[in-house]
């Protein structure tokens, strides 16, 4: 059955959080990347959308202070900025249902224990290539020597097709157990990234991806399995849940 974007929150609940109804500590998806990627600041947004959709209150803390959806690229911001608009937004969100706070870390900064618990609940987008795979380790591995206890999913860029994908998430789930004797949560797939990036105008930071186009479908899919990641433990999948297969059912926007 196809899900939609905003049902992966549910990984980023704690039990507590979920058994006392609004949660104490409101819950923070952190997703790494250079100040200038201006896809994945692109995908980021997207998943706001998604989540603000399905009736979450949501803030986005982007990796650039002051920064439009596109134009030039602006340095990244100093991490004592980035803390000061999640304490701000924490504020904001105190008291509403379904809070979220989505934080594009910067990864040119040097990050320090000030960072560690950004770092509990990590989003992933690696490309399919020999650089992304080296780049999506070099990550974890920053990623890990900070937060031993992170909680990493992936969500696969880069691929033209359902096969191609499941190929692609198996070859960083065979290097991360291989390096760190860990599962990776696969997170689904996001296809047509020339969609993605139309939606980087700067004359219209709010645009949206177009209604039934494979990225706004892809996207979808994975934020249904960010959503079921939200679920409490005793009723989440298994954390090495596979890739989709074809008894499952594709993703949504595939085939």
């Amino acid at each position: 059955m196809a899900r939609d974007l905003g049902d992966v929150l549910h990984y980023f609940l704690d039990d507590e959080d979920v058994a006392t109804g609004p949660p104490p500590h409101l819950p923070v998806l952190t997703a790494p990347a250079r100040a200038e990627d201006r896809l994945r600041a692109a995908l980021l947004r997207q998943l706001a959308a998604a989540f603000a959709r399905r009736g979450h209150r949501v803030r986005l803390v982007p990796a650039q202070a002051g920064s439009a959806a596109g134009g030039a690229a602006c340095p990244a911001r100093d991490l004592a900025s980035l803390h000061s608009e999640i304490a701000r937004s924490r504020e904001e969100l105190a008291g509403h249902e379904h809070p979220v706070i989505l934080v594009a870390l910067p990864t040119e900064p040097r990050w320090t224990d000030g960072e560690r618990e950004l770092l509990r609940r990590v989003w992933l987008t690696p490309r399919y290539s020999d650089g992304g795979r080296a780049e999506f380790l070099e990550l974890t591995s920053r990623i890990l020597a900070l937060q031993p206890e992170a909680e990493i999913g992936a969500s696969v860029l880069g691929v033209a097709d359902l096969g191609a994908a499941r190929r692609a998430f198996a070859s960083f789930a065979e290097l991360y157990e291989a390096r760190f004797e860990r599962r990776l949560r696969s997170q689904g797939l996001v296809l047509d990234e020339l969609e993605v990036c139309r939606t980087l105008s700067a004359d219209d930071p709010g645009r949206r991806l177009r209604p039934g186009s494979r990225a706004a479908r892809t996207l979808d899919d994975v934020a249904s399995l960010l959503c079921e990641d939200l679920e409490p433990v005793r009723d989440r999948p298994d954390p090495g849940r596979p890739f989709p297969t074809a008894a499952s059912g594709p993703p949504a926007g595939v085939g």
